[in-house]
């Protein structure tokens, strides 16, 4: 076992990756189906929020995972997850869901997306190395 597996594998950090998991979903599923969204208002696109958003949820997924996963694995949960919940503000008082929106999300998770893959080619070339 390589000293990242090593470090994968404690116990604690596996408690702290998942929690950090929960948390993000949490709060993106809150912000998301929020009735009146104040963060909004705070001078940022609602297009940018979404992408971020996405991009976010996609390296907190793949972190999870502690990286045992190409990015791919983390897009498949971040894609389906992240259109129905667009699709669930249309549930909301003052929520509608919007294609944009939907467009902005897939733009977000493909930014998490490369960042991800980056980040699992500098642990593939770190353990490699090691």
């Amino acid at each position: 076992m390589n000293r990242y597996e090593q470090l994968m594998s404690n116990t604690p950090l596996t408690f702290l990756r998942q929690g950090q998991f929960i948390l993000a979903v949490f709060i993106y599923s809150f912000l998301l189906l929020m009735p009146d969204p104040q963060i909004a208002k705070a001078g940022m696109s609602d297009l940018v929020l979404h992408a971020i958003g996405n991009a976010i949820l996609m390296v907190s997924t793949w972190v999870a995972s502690g990286g045992r996963y190409k990015a791919m694995g983390p897009l498949l949960f971040v894609i389906p997850f992240s259109v129905i919940i667009e699709l669930a503000q249309g549930l909301t008082d003052n929520r509608t869901p919007q294609l944009i929106d939907i467009l902005a999300n897939f733009v977000g998770a493909g930014i998490g997306f490369i960042i991800c893959s980056v980040l699992s080619l500098f642990i593939q070339k770190y353990v490699d190395e090691r």
